[in-house]
C-alpha cells in the first residue's frame, strides 16, 4: 500500500507535483492500493485547473487497475461541497455499488485484479490487503457541529445506556477499559460545551469510540485482554489533544477539533495521518506529513512518501521543492556543494530521528517497524536558499556562496538574522540592573540598542529622536 500525504496543489507546482507522484507510483508497480491522505486544495488559493490535473491523475491510476482511496481533508471543502464533488458524483451516477468499477485483467500469475476509485467524505471502515482500516476524514458538517448528518447521539442518558451495554460486554479486567471510559467522559463533556468546535471534538471522539468498540466485539481475544494480532488502523485528519510530537513546536486543543490523547496508548490501534506537515512517529501514531514545502515555515525539512505493509513502513525521501535556511557568515570559507551535501545528510538524520521514536510502555506490536530509502542529493534547482546574514546586501552574495553553486538554486534570498536575546541583554548591560535602573537609564539603553541594531544609520536616528525631544 502506498501512503501519500497532504498535496496542497497549486498552479505553480502542479506539473512538478503530479510528475513526482507518477514517478513514485511507477517505482512500485507491485503496490495495488494507494491512499491519498487529504488536503488537495492549496492553503492560500483555490485553483480549479490544478485540481482537475490531480483528478486526471486519479483517473489514470484507476485505468491502471489500482485501488485508489481519496480522503477529504479540512482544506478540501468549498462552502459545504467537497472539492472533488463532481468526480464523486460522476462515479455514483455510474450506478455501481460503493463507487466500484470492477474489471479483471489477466496477470502473469493468472489472478484477477479489481480497479477502484473511491472518494471518502464520511466515516467508513474498509478492508485493504487483509487489514481493517477505518477512514476518519475531515467532514465540514462535523466541524460545524451538525450532529444530525454524522449520526452522533447528543442525548447523554441515551449515550450512557448504550455505553453501559458496551462496557458489560468487555471483561472488567481488560486494561484498556479505563482509557475508553476516560475518552467517553471527555467526549460527553465536550458535547455539552457551548463552543461548537469543542462539540465537534466530542462528536469525532464518540464516532471513533463506537467504531472501536464494534471492532472489539468482533474479536473476543482483544476483549479479554489477550493479544490476537488483530489491529484496527485509523486514518484520520484531526489533531491530537495537547501532545507535542517529535519535531513539532505546536500543540492543539479541543477547540482545534482534536482526538483525545488517550487514543495513543491503546495497543490494538494504529493511527495514520498527514495533517501535520512534518513527518514523525510517536506512540502508535504515524504522521507522513506533506509532499512538498508549502511555505518557508517548512524550511530544512525532508518530505517523505511511504510504502506501508502493516507494521512495516518504508520511508522514501520525496523532493518536489524545499526551503534551505543556513547562516551565510558562520564560516571562514564559502558555502559549496560539499557543504550542502553534508547539510542534506544531517537533515535526513534529523528526519529519521523523528521517525524512530520508541515507547517502552507499549507492546511491541504497536510500534511501527521503520526502514528508510536511500537519500540522494536533491536537485538544487528545486530549492530556495535563504541565507541568514547581518546586512541585506545582495551585491555581497559572492562572499557567502561558492561560484560552483551560485546559479544552482531556484532562488537565493537574504534574510537578516535575529539577535539572540541573551546576547542582546549582555550588550545592553542590563542583566544586573534592577527596575529603577531601567527607568532611570532608558535613554542610554535606547541609544545602545540603536547603535547595535543600526550602526550605519545611528546618527540619523539620534537626530530624529532629538527633534522629537526624546533624547
Amino acid at each position: 500500500m502506498l501512503l501519500i500525504g497532504d498535496i496542497h496543489i497549486n498552479a505553480k507546482m502542479k506539473e512538478r507535483i503530479v510528475a513526482k507522484l507518477r514517478d513514485f507510483v511507477d517505482q512500485h508497480p507491485q503496490e495495488q492500493s494507494i491512499v491519498f491522505l487529504w488536503d488537495y486544495v492549496y492553503h492560500f488559493a483555490y485553483d480549479r485547473a490544478s485540481l482537475l490535473m490531480l483528478f486526471s491523475f486519479f483517473g489514470d491510476l484507476y485505468q491502471a487497475w489500482k485501488q485508489v482511496y481519496v480522503l477529504a481533508g479540512n482544506h478540501d471543502w468549498i462552502a459545504e461541497q467537497f472539492c472533488f464533488e463532481e468526480g464523486k458524483l460522476a462515479f455514483e451516477m455510474m450506478k455501481v455499488e460503493s463507487l466500484k468499477i470492477k474489471g479483471e485483467r489477466s496477470k502473469e500469475q493468472g489472478e484477477s485484479v479489481e480497479a477502484l476509485l473511491k472518494f471518502i467524505t464520511n466515516v467508513e471502515e474498509v478492508e485493504i490487503e487483509g487489514e481493517s482500516v477505518l477512514f476518519l476524514p475531515y467532514n465540514v458538517h462535523l466541524a460545524q457541529g451538525d450532529h444530525r448528518l454524522v449520526g452522533v447521539k447528543r442525548d447523554k442518558e441515551e449515550g450512557m445506556e448504550r455505553w453501559g451495554e458496551i462496557v458489560d460486554s468487555i471483561n472488567k479486567t481488560w486494561d484498556q477499559r479505563d482509557r475508553l471510559l476516560v475518552i467517553y467522559e471527555k467526549s460527553q463533556l465536550l458535547l455539552s460545551s457551548e463552543n461548537k468546535r469543542e462539540q465537534s471534538s466530542g462528536m469525532v471522539n464518540m464516532l471513533l469510540l463506537e467504531r472501536v468498540v464494534n471492532f472489539l466485539q468482533r474479536d473476543s481475544d482483544l476483549v479479554t485482554g489477550m493479544t490476537s494480532g488483530e489491529v484496527l488502523t485509523v486514518m484520520h485528519h484531526y489533531y491530537i489533544e495537547w501532545v507535542e510530537f517529535p519535531g513539532e513546536r505546536g500543540r492543539y486543543g479541543f477547540k482545534d477539533v482534536a482526538l483525545c490523547c488517550e487514543w495513543l496508548d491503546i495497543p490494538f490501534l494504529r493511527f495514520i495521518s498527514g495533517h501535520l506537515h512534518k513527518p514523525f512517529v510517536s506512540h502508535n501514531y504515524l504522521c507522513v506529513g506533506s509532499v512538498w514545502a508549502t511555505s518557508p515555515l517548512e524550511s530544512n525539512q525532508i518530505k517523505i512518501v511511504c510504502v506501508y505493509r502493516g507494521w512495516c513502513v518504508d520511508m522514501n525521501p520525496f523532493w518536489v521543492n524545499g526551503y534551505v535556511h543556513c547562516h551565510g557568515q558562520w564560516r571562514d570559507w564559502l558555502l559549496n556543494t560539499s557543504f550542502f551535501e553534508q547539510l542534506f545528510d544531517a537533515l535526513w538524520v534529523d528526519c529519521q530521528t523523528n521517525l524512530q521514536v520508541r515507547y517502552k510502555d507499549l507492546i511491541r506490536e504497536t510500534l511501527f517497524d521503520i526502514s528508510f530509502g536511500d537519500m540522494k542529493m536533491p536537485d538544487l534547482h528545486l530549492m530556495t536558499l535563504v541565507l541568514l546574514v547581518d546586512q541585506l546586501d545582495y551585491t555581497q552574495i559572492g562572499n557567502y556562496l561558492d561560484e560552483s553553486v551560485m546559479n544552482d538554486f531556484d532562488h537565493v534570498r537574504l534574510k537578516k538574522q535575529g539577535t539572540n536575546l541573551d546576547d542582546l541583554m549582555w550588550k545592553l548591560d542590563i542583566s544586573s540592573k534592577n527596575l529603577r535602573d531601567w527607568f532611570h537609564d532608558w535613554k542610554g539603553i535606547l541609544k545602545e540598542y540603536i547603535l547595535m541594531k543600526y550602526p550605519e544609520d545611528a546618527e540619523a536616528y539620534f537626530d530624529e529622536l532629538r527633534g522629537l525631544k526624546l533624547l
